[in-house]
């Protein structure tokens, strides 16, 4: 499983932390249905709120702290020269 640490919200700035694997959404949701016994649809739906909160939160400009899991914030940049 890669778990990202959550840098900058709409950036590319995050970085893998390997443990084995990786896991998309869709692989969340199948987990969580499979530990919790509940149906894939409703956990979908219950990932999507959780992960449109932490978003919403974000854009506010607020920090989102996930106990032993990882802290979402939005960070300013400078601006920097790209050359072809």
């Amino acid at each position: 499983m890669t778990f990202l640490a959550a840098q900058d919200y709409g950036g590319s700035t995050t970085q893998p932390h390997d443990m084995g694997g990786q896991m998309n959404k869709g692989g969340l949701v199948s987990e969580v249905a499979k530990r919790t016994g509940l149906s894939k649809a409703d956990v979908a739906r219950v990932v999507d709120a959780s992960i449109d909160a932490v978003r919403d939160a974000v854009v506010k400009g607020e920090r989102v702290t996930l106990a032993d899991f990882g802290t979402f914030e939005r960070k300013h940049r400078n601006e920097r020269i790209a050359r072809n």
